[in-house]
């Protein structure tokens, strides 16, 4: 099968006429989404990584079903403003293609002294990721059974 072929094979009927409804005056739109378009080149050309800009990033997740990374301006916006305006809160952003996690550092309060992770309420879809002791070694909180001691600095991560 050639590419041209390839190409007639992915193509949707009812995508094509969506497309062709944006566009007048045109009829020979073929109805490949892009997605599926790089992932061709991707399969035919031996491409060995495609990186899709998007501008929204909830889609990111339809291209990761295809295997395909992102790159958004709109999340990079979003983290330089972020490292910009709220230093003194030491947060820190770090995407992993379409997911992104917030890691905040905060001193210990002291009501946290003497307990375990398992002591503290969190929010939804936040976890202790790791404390910095008072002699500035990071343990990672890989179990649950950790004692936070004062002078410690807590790490906690939360999936946005």
């Amino acid at each position: 099968m050639n590419v041209k072929e390839k190409i007639l094979d992915i193509a949707e009927k009812d995508y094509k006429q969506f497309s062709a409804s944006l566009i007048p005056n045109i009829d020979n739109v073929l109805g490949v989404r892009i997605p599926a378009l790089r992932q061709l080149a991707k399969e035919v050309y031996g491409v060995k990584k495609v990186v899709s800009r998007i501008l929204d990033p909830e889609r990111g997740d339809i291209f990761a079903h295809f295997g395909l990374e992102t790159v958004c301006p709109t999340k990079l916006t979003v983290e330089a403003i972020c490292s910009a305006i709220k230093p003194m809160l030491e947060e820190k952003y770090v995407s992993f293609g379409s997911h992104m996690v917030r890691f905040t550092t905060m001193e210990i309060p002291k009501e946290f002294i003497g307990m375990t992770p398992v002591d503290i309420e969190y929010e939804e879809n936040e976890t202790l990721y790791a404390i910095i002791r008072a002699d500035s070694t990071i343990e990672i909180v890989n179990n649950y059974n950790v004692v936070m001691r004062e002078g410690d600095k807590l790490i906690f991560s939360k999936a946005i």
